[in-house]
């Protein structure tokens, strides 16, 4: 192997680990949706969508909430969140959350092998293999320190494996997940792809997320990239 190969092989080897994870967990049909569940009656919806901008994986969620009582709604939450990817790594997040007239924002920018983050607490500084609570990625449960989209801190979540175990509102297995810290929620994959979702409220409702437009098994590194 000549001196330029060898630093070439060198160089692809030492990409970020987080790269394939980012990359497979894009699904073919370049978009993710999820029902939201409240106590089993929808209250909203979580949406991803995925495209490229040049060398840039762009990832758009919108997140849309609204809890009623006797038709009247007493609780809205909405949330637009814009993730750059470059080369497997997060180099830019802009995350505006309403959480029923609480607004709070979060920007990272990456800087060097580290994230500059601003939030409601002050600025702070993430990891270079961050990623954030936007859930698609499945580098959330193998050890990727989390952004909180809604400003509550960076840490990487404890992940316990539960085994294989079909996604709320059903299909085939997926494999389950409990995270525990920035994020106390269970999430299934299907290989890469996120599936479903489930977290307990803090008035002890059961929320899930139950998947309108999966990516399916076996999806990733598709016509979105």
């Amino acid at each position: 192997m000549t001196r330029i190969a060898l630093l070439l092989a060198l160089a692809i080897l030492a990409l970020p680990g987080a790269a394939t994870a980012a990359l497979d967990s894009v699904p073919d049909s370049g978009r993710l949706a999820f029902a939201v569940l409240r106590d089993g009656g929808r209250i909203g919806t979580h949406i991803a969508e995925f495209r490229r901008d040049g060398d840039a994986l762009v990832v758009e969620t919108r997140i849309d909430i609204a809890v009623k009582l006797l038709f009247v709604t007493v609780h809205r939450f909405t949330a637009r969140r814009t993730e750059t990817w470059r080369d497997g790594a997060l180099v830019a997040l802009d995350a505006e959350t309403d959480d029923n007239g609480d607004v709070t924002r979060v920007a990272a920018r990456a800087m060097s092998d580290t994230l500059a983050v601003e939030g409601p607490k002050g600025a702070a500084t993430a990891p270079g293999n961050a990623v954030t609570t936007t859930y698609w990625n499945r580098a959330t449960v193998e050890g990727a320190p989390a952004i909180d989209a809604t400003g509550d801190g960076i840490e990487a979540p404890k992940v316990e494996r539960l085994g294989q175990s079909p996604a709320p509102g059903g299909g085939p297995p997926a494999e389950h997940f409990r995270l525990s810290g920035v994020i106390d929620a269970e999430i299934w994959y299907v290989g890469p792809i996120w599936s479903g979702l489930m977290l307990i409220a803090p008035d002890g409702s059961r929320i899930e997320y139950v998947a309108e437009s999966p990516g399916g098994a076996g999806a990733g590194n598709g016509g979105s990239r």
